[in-house]
Formats: C-alpha cells, sequence, structure tokens
C-alpha cells in the first residue's frame, strides 16, 4: 500500500496481497501444522494480530481487514478446539502489539 488513500481508492490488488499474507498465510499454516497436532493431541498455535484487528485506521482498510479477519479465525478455532477436545493444551491467541 503505498501512501494514504481513501479506502475506495486502494487498488484492489492492494486489498489482495493483504489478505493473502496475514490471511490466507495464517489459513495454509494451521492447515498444515493441524492433523499433526490432533493426532499427537498436543501443541499450540499462536495467531499475531494487531490493534488494527480491533480498530480500523484511514487508509489502511486493506491491512485492518485482513487482521480483522486473522482474528475472526483465530477465535472460531479456539472455541472449535475446546468443543472437539482434540487438542487439549491448545492455546489459540491474538497477541495484540499496543
Amino acid at each position: 500500500m503505498r501512501g494514504f488513500h481513501s479506502e475506495a481508492e486502494i487498488p484492489p490488488e492492494d486489498w489482495a496481497r493483504a489478505m493473502e499474507t496475514n490471511f490466507f498465510g495464517v489459513v495454509a499454516t494451521t492447515r498444515e501444522v493441524l492433523p499433526h497436532m490432533r493426532t499427537t493431541r498436543s501443541g499450540k498455535i499462536i495467531n499475531i494480530g494487531s490493534v488494527s484487528g480491533r480498530l480500523g485506521f484511514p487508509g489502511y482498510g486493506p491491512y485492518a481487514a485482513s487482521k480483522f479477519a486473522v482474528a475472526g479465525f483465530s477465535e472460531s478455532l479456539r472455541l472449535e478446539m475446546l468443543l472437539r477436545k482434540s487438542i487439549p493444551t491448545a492455546q489459540i491467541a491474538i497477541l495484540l502489539n499496543v
């Protein structure tokens, strides 16, 4: 993302790049490690978030959207692991840079 833009002016490629790196990268990594963690019934997943995953800032729409997505994904995964009791030691968390 180059400089400050109105959300409507941010090119689609910038939105795609932010989501690909910050969100789909987290999903892909989780998909790779989760089967092993389920088999061994151990492990921890720590997804790194940002204050932008809780608050949006002008001109940072793609970044904020990708970090909000990480927060939602992480919360859903945490609850799924608790309900399934499939990874008793799993600690899935968002760490905020504050």
